[in-house]
């Protein structure tokens, strides 16, 4: 009988593979040198099946890379820093093959909620995959109350209003 470590667990499912999956993701996005880019989209494209397969294997994704946002992750643009959400939002702005795979999995990741993604990545971020997928009008849409689901602090909600809105 195989021991799971508690930290691969997400509502009692072994969640092994999807952290493997992610650590081994945000090690390639850490390679500085740049070669073997394409092997960055292998690592999206299997996210993105996984996490499309498995709302359990979503979820657990969206708490490592898309954790309730704080008044200091919207203090600053959403693609500086060092966190792997940081790291997959650069990857959509990149001239790489991977950006599509990328910013399609963070919309998995958000449950295809327009106003989830513009709220984690940013509106420019997200404009080339809301775009192409003829969801741009969809910008300004109320929100639904899956949107609320747990995304939100009460350190967000204090900034919430002083953040850029599009009408």
């Amino acid at each position: 009988m195989t021991v799971v470590d508690e930290r691969d667990q997400y509502d009692m499912y072994d969640m092994s593979f999807a952290q493997a999956l992610l650590d081994a993701m945000e090690r390639k996005l850490d390679d500085s040198s740049g070669s073997d880019s394409d092997l960055l989209s292998t690592y999206f494209g299997s996210a993105l099946k996984l996490c499309t397969a498995s709302k359990e294997a979503r979820r657990y994704c969206r708490l490592k890379i898309l954790p309730p946002l704080g008044a200091a992750d919207v203090a600053r643009p959403p693609d500086e820093g060092q966190t792997l959400r940081n790291k997959v939002i650069r990857v959509m702005m990149s001239p790489v093959f991977s950006k599509d795979l990328a910013s399609e999995f963070m919309f998995v990741l958000c449950k295809r909620s327009v106003n989830r993604l513009i709220k984690y990545t940013g509106l420019g971020h997200s404009a080339g995959l809301l775009a192409n997928s003829g969801l741009l009008g969809q910008i300004n849409a109320p929100k639904s109350a899956s949107d609320s689901e747990d995304s939100e602090t009460e350190d967000y909600r204090a900034v919430e209003d002083n953040l850029l809105r599009i009408h």
